[in-house]
């Protein structure tokens, strides 16, 4: 991976951070510790662990199973974050975590 790959994708994490802190006002949201034995997200929030990749050419479903492996004992939906270049960003998780998230906010927001 070449200098400017790696500046792209740290600008990357920075930009999704830096969203994550306003969906998750008050919290410690912030680029993951990559390295040395650690196994942290790349973008670290409290309810989903995100794997952000940016690039000409994505794997995707690479990208969503790295996700899913690094954060088995997480208790964090997996999910990965994508943004392929000079295209709109989208976010990829499994079915099952898709309803789940939905089932839990409709609880929040559905009339009585």
């Amino acid at each position: 991976m070449s200098a400017s790959q790696r500046r792209k994708g740290h600008s990357w994490e920075r930009a999704v951070a830096s969203l994550m802190r306003e969906v998750f006002p008050g919290e410690n949201v912030r680029r993951g510790q990559q390295g040395m034995g650690a196994v942290e997200a790349d973008v670290v929030t409290p309810l989903v662990w995100l794997e952000c990749k940016v690039g000409k050419v994505l794997h995707y479903e690479a990208a969503l199973l790295q996700a899913a492996l690094d954060s088995i004992n997480s208790g964090r939906w997996p999910v990965a974050v994508l943004k392929k270049d000079r295209a709109r960003p989208v976010v990829m998780l499994y079915l099952d975590d898709f309803a789940e998230l939905l089932a839990a906010h409709w609880q929040e927001v559905r009339p009585r």
